[in-house]
């Protein structure tokens, strides 16, 4: 995460210097180890070097935050989210959406240094996906690098694993499944009971849903067409799918059926046929062209529970994936979301022989 230090050389110095020497450390060891993005102002970078009793590594570091200042000074200005270090007494607080301030007190009794944690509901498959998303997504991000310690949820567990992880005061975000069958559908139970950990406390970090249905949908049409042998072979209903989402019409963001399509078990007709929400029920009428008909009428299959797993495990897939990111597609629906994403784990690259 961004973390700078919003204070004059005249303010720290008139703090207790142990604290401020130990604050100036912390900071400094977390850009060294490559675990937050730290930001220092050139005059505080030449102050703690005359003034505090810091070892030959930090004052390397801080030789070099000083240098790379001019290009990431303006960087609070623009980036989504960020941790503010003021001097003072001051406890943590939201100040907007995403981005925090605190006292240097509160801060050094806190562990917003350590590691950044993202907690997901199912650590192996949609980590692995994440993953792919985040490291091809860092390559037009402002910041240098990213970092973060994946968690697993255990699906319905996930709510209560954010419980135990906020009052540790480290940076954490929770991504679940929004589970959702239209963009305009109710917010599922998990993020529900997400929101309801979340209210009891500030805390740095954000709980969110997928801005789609689960993390398969990620994965385009395009991609499971073409690589239909080494995935899913035995999928019958890849023409009349396509026939499908190639007829829709896109209003823009998250006005997709493929977003909310259920790629592992296909259309449930019982499940969809009984939805009595208007808004849902229209969207749902609309972009499967229902025409009067239920959707007991149409018989389209899913992919099974092991696509995710299956294309983790196909190396051409996963090549034209990171080349379908770059496409219009991708802009409008995910790439916003994960540009946020990538702030709560900016980083700086770790330091060599760290």
């Amino acid at each position: 995460m961004l973390i700078y230090l919003d204070s004059t050389v005249d303010q720290l110095a008139a703090e207790n210097p142990v604290e401020i020497e130990e604050l100036i450390s912390e900071l400094l060891l977390a850009s060294i180890y490559g675990r937050h993005l730290i930001l220092l102002d050139r005059a505080i970078c030449d102050w703690a070097k005359d003034s505090l009793n810091l070892g030959g590594r930090e004052i390397a570091q801080l030789d070099r935050l000083k240098a790379l200042y001019s290009q990431r000074g303006t960087l609070p200005q623009t980036a989504l989210s960020y941790l503010k270090v003021e001097t003072g007494e001051t406890l943590l607080t939201e100040i907007s959406p995403h981005k925090y301030s605190i006292g240097h007190r509160a801060f050094l009794d806190a562990n917003y240094v350590r590691d950044s944690n993202l907690l997901i509901e199912h650590i192996e498959n949609d980590g692995e996906m994440l993953k792919i998303i985040l490291r091809e997504a860092s390559r037009r991000h402002p910041a240098p690098t990213y970092a973060f310690q994946a968690l697993h949820g255990g699906g319905a567990d996930i709510a209560a694993c954010l419980r135990v992880e906020i009052p540790k005061r480290h940076v954490v975000v929770s991504i679940a499944d929004s589970d959702k069958v239209a963009p305009n559908d109710k917010t599922s139970v998990t993020k529900r009971n997400l929101e309801r950990e979340a209210e009891r406390q500030t805390f740095v970090g954000m709980v969110c849903e997928t801005p789609c249905k689960e993390a398969e949908n990620y994965i385009p049409l395009t991609i499971l067409r073409t690589h239909q042998q080494q995935l899913c072979p035995e999928f019958s209903s890849i023409d009349s799918l396509e026939t499908l989402i190639q007829n829709q019409d896109v209003a823009g963001k998250s006005d997709c059926l493929w977003l909310f399509f259920d790629l592992k078990k296909g259309i449930q007709a019982e499940k969809l046929d009984r939805i009595q929400n208007p808004p849902v029920a229209a969207w749902l009428a609309q972009k499967y062209q229902l025409g009067g008909r239920r959707f007991s009428d149409i018989e389209i299959s899913g992919f099974g529970d092991g696509i995710l797993r299956q294309f983790l495990d196909c190396g051409e897939a996963i090549k034209d994936f990171v080349k379908f990111m770059k496409t219009p597609y991708w802009a409008t629906h995910f790439a916003d979301f994960f540009d946020l994403v990538l702030w709560y784990f900016a980083s700086e690259k770790k330091a060599r022989g760290n």
